[in-house]
């Protein structure tokens, strides 16, 4: 069983144990998740309904990151430490992963993620609240296995890749002004300001399998 799968099925045993109609989509399970390393144990919490949405949890508040608010939060770093997430990026995406374990009701499920090694260092988020910035890196760990695993599901394999490749060709053109992003996003015909990241941009186009064709990772490296 996939781990999305394992989600789907917690699911749909508390909409039937409350007697949800399944066409309500203001029904929502909460469903504890642990991202873990050899060295790092960090607690998440999902909230499940069409899709699976993971929680910062930070005291008594729950926080969601969107695509937007992770490129926000990577533009706005300071250049030592977007260069590190981008160089991450990277690698994951051209196969050097390192390997987590994603924990939902006591069952393990490996996957692939990016490092966290980001010790001591704090990250301060859009809600005044501070975590360590390994959490916010185990978090995109779970976004881009949740990509690859719905590539797996829905026989989609390019599909892993599609998360990596927005936030590194906008990461890199917002953050460091770039060439090489500029070229790429004008040749798969993004709709997107030259001047400032705009977090209501439509994005749909990276999830197209000709976009991911055209991304030359070697770019990058």
């Amino acid at each position: 069983m996939l781990f999305l799968e394992h989600i789907d099925s917690i699911h749909e045993e508390k909409r039937t144990e409350f007697g949800v109609a399944e066409d309500n989509l203001d029904f929502q399970s909460i469903i504890p998740v642990q991202i873990e390393d050899d060295k790092h144990v960090f607690n998440f919490e999902i909230r499940k309904n069409r899709t699976s949405m993971l929680f910062f949890v930070v005291g008594q508040q729950r926080i969601y990151f969107s695509d937007s608010d992770i490129i926000k939060t990577l533009i706005d770093m300071p250049e030592e430490d977007t260069r590190w997430y981008l160089s991450q990026f990277v690698a994951l995406y051209s196969g050097n992963k390192k390997t987590m374990s994603i924990v939902i009701d006591q069952q393990h499920y490996l996957s692939k993620g990016i490092s966290m090694k980001r010790e001591n260092k704090d990250l301060h988020l859009f809600t005044d609240s501070i975590i360590p910035m390994n959490y916010f890196s185990a978090m995109l760990s779970f976004v881009f296995a949740k990509d690859e695993c719905w590539g797996k599901k829905t026989k989609r394999g390019f599909f892993g890749k599609t998360t990596l490749c927005k936030f590194i060709s906008l990461i890199d053109y917002y953050k460091f002004n770039s060439q090489r992003s500029e070229t790429f996003l004008d040749s798969i015909g993004l709709n997107y300001s030259k001047t400032r990241f705009n977090p209501d941009m439509d994005t749909n186009i990276f999830k197209k399998k000709t976009t991911i064709k055209m991304f030359d990772i070697s770019q990058y490296k």
